[in-house]
This record gives structure tokens, sequence and C-alpha cells, in this order.
């Protein structure tokens, strides 16, 4: 994926994106809470906003009504900058925390338990963009319901090699 890369507010991004959610969240009965830091960081804001969404609208497809979906967004240090979405849905068994980026994987939980049916792609295209942008997607495992932390650097590659 080539990256129109520009400086981006993570915490306008986020709260925009978050926005958009939530109508739906309200209709399931979520609460959706925004938790964000003034950060920059050098991105590409259509894709960021595409791995965020993506993040978002999982939560809110598979956190049951009543629950809460958490969308923060902060710096960790200078060098990277923390996207992270919790939520307090089923969670995601540890044996397919590596398996749920891959193309068209369906947990087996969600199958059985809700009629919705997910096309698989969000968060493989959520985990090619952050790679894309040299930074990492992982599930954060540990506490109950889903939890994904997206880890970017603040400041591409090209533009420290530019710098140096």
């Amino acid at each position: 994926a080539s990256l129109e890369m520009k400086t981006v507010r993570l915490d306008t991004l986020v709260t925009e994106a978050a926005r958009a959610h939530q109508l739906a969240a309200a209709s399931k009965g979520l609460r959706l809470k925004i938790e964000a830091q003034d950060t920059s960081l050098e991105a590409d804001p259509e894709k960021l906003r595409s791995i965020v969404d993506n993040l978002i609208s999982n939560a809110v497809k598979f956190t049951p009504p009543g629950g809460t979906i958490t969308v923060k967004a902060a710096a960790r240090g200078g060098a990277s900058a923390e996207i992270e979405v919790v939520d307090s849905g089923p969670g995601i068994p540890p044996e397919e925390r590596e398996s749920i980026f891959n193309l068209f994987f369906r947990g087996r939980t969600k199958a059985e338990s809700s009629p919705i049916k997910g096309s698989g792609l969000g968060l493989a295209i959520a985990r090619e963009l952050v790679e894309a942008h040299g930074g990492q997607i992982a599930v954060v495992g540990g506490g109950s319901g889903g939890h994904f932390r997206v880890t970017l650097p603040r400041r591409s590659a090209r533009t420290l090699a530019d710098a140096a």
C-alpha cells in the first residue's frame, strides 16, 4: 500500500472515527468512550482512519448490548503512538489471537452465538495498513473482552532517512 504521509493529529482522528460509530453503538445500547491524549504522528490519514474504523466496527459488532467500548490514543514515549480499542465483549480465545488477523478468518464463538456474518477482512486489512506504516497490531490478552493495540512510529522511517 503506498502511503501519503502527513502530520496527523491522532486524538482528532480517533475521536472523529469513534463518533462515526456512535449511532451504531447507541442502537445496541453500547457506551462508546474516547480517551485520546494530544498526540500527533506521521501517517497516511485515510489509511489510519481505516485502521481505527475497522477496529471500532469490529468491537461494535461483537460487544453484547449494554457493553462498553473504549477507544484510546496516546503517545508512548517520543518514538511511538498507540491506539487501543477495548470492548466488554466475549474477547478472543488465546488460540485465535494470531489467526484472527488472517484473511477471511472468523472465530468459532462468533459463528455459534451470533447472527453476525463478518467478511473476515477487517482485521486483515487493518494489519496490512498498520504494517505498511512500520507499526504493529496485536491482541492484548489477560483482560476480559476484546483488546486490540496498534503501535505506530510517530515519525516514518522515510522521514528519518531524509533527515539523516
